[in-house]
């Protein structure tokens, strides 16, 4: 029923949706990114709840990304710092993470140029940035509807009775 109400006729590509900045320990492949400079990780926010946490010097994420935009997701936080982001060796710039209130969940699109392999560098500038992960797009960025898997998985509930 999407589909028909929301058709995507000649939409070709497609990038793989959301990527962590942190990687899940998952060891079937390559995982797309690589910190630099020790940045903390935690897994009480963000997206799968995981983030990196750049808040040092020479404290970075790269992602190898093959597309042509990415949505950087972050967490916006009272007192929250400064990251910059640059494509391929470019001009870098900043996103501020600071607000009066916390909200998860915050995305800025960015351009990655032509439809390829790029290289996404998220540094740290000032302060204290979460970073979520990024959302890869080659080509269908506004097409259709979209649909990312924060799906967790070994999650445990609590030991009970069931009715």
């Amino acid at each position: 029923m999407l589909r028909a109400r929301y058709p995507t006729a000649g939409l070709t590509g497609g990038g793989r949706g959301f990527i962590g900045a942190a990687p899940t320990g998952e060891t079937s492949f390559t995982w797309p990114t690589t910190l630099a400079g020790s940045p903390y990780t935690a897994t009480t926010g963000g997206l799968k709840a995981k983030f990196v946490q750049l808040g040092a010097s020479g404290q970075s994420v790269t992602f190898s990304l093959t597309g042509d935009s990415a949505d950087i997701m972050w967490m916006q936080v009272a007192f929250g710092g400064t990251f910059s982001w640059a494509v391929d060796g470019g001009s870098a710039t900043k996103i501020s993470t600071n607000g009066a209130s916390t909200a998860d969940g915050k995305i800025t699109h960015i351009p990655l140029g032509s439809s390829g392999p790029h290289t996404l560098v998220l540094s740290w500038v000032s302060g204290k940035s979460n970073i979520t992960g990024v959302i890869e797009y080659n080509r269908d960025h506004g097409q259709g509807i979209g649909v990312l898997d924060a799906a967790t998985t070994g999650g445990r509930s609590q030991a009970g009775s069931m009715p």
